[in-house]
């Protein structure tokens, strides 16, 4: 499974440095990025890696992986999904709706499982200062 987790990591460094920027300049909502990742939930903090790659001017795709050690389980999801970005102004503040489908692997004492959970998004991109935003989203 280290092996998977490595090559899942190098593949999105090397997307992200090869993935040409469909930004505007003064448009920084609008930029491909990828960064790390904290998911909090049910008690628990996750850490991975997450990107968004523009298709189009309000259409892009955002690639998810992480990895954890829940309760004695090590957990994989990688997924992602579609998202439609509801403002094409040039303000910090970039809100976005979308679709997507996470796969979950489990390895519990060499025993594994997997399942597969679609789900929908809302979130939204806020623009600190150029070259830093965050997101913020509910799944």
């Amino acid at each position: 499974m280290n092996n998977y987790r490595s090559i899942a990591v190098l593949l999105a460094a090397i997307l992200c440095c090869l993935w040409p920027s469909s930004g505007r300049a003064g448009d920084a909502n609008k930029e491909n990025f990828i960064g790390p990742a904290i998911t909090i939930g049910n008690g628990q903090s996750i850490f991975g890696i997450e990107g968004k790659f523009n298709l189009t001017d309000n259409i892009a795709v955002r690639p998810s992986y992480s990895f954890t050690n829940l309760s004695g389980a090590g957990v994989t999801v990688f997924g992602g999904s579609a998202t439609y970005d509801l403002s094409n102004d040039n303000s910090q503040m970039l809100p976005f709706l979308g679709l997507g489908v996470n796969f979950y692997t489990v390895n519990v004492g060499g025993v594994t499982g997997s399942s597969t959970t679609g789900f929908a998004q809302a979130g939204v991109d806020i623009n600190l200062n150029p070259g830093l935003a965050v997101t913020g989203d509910i799944k």
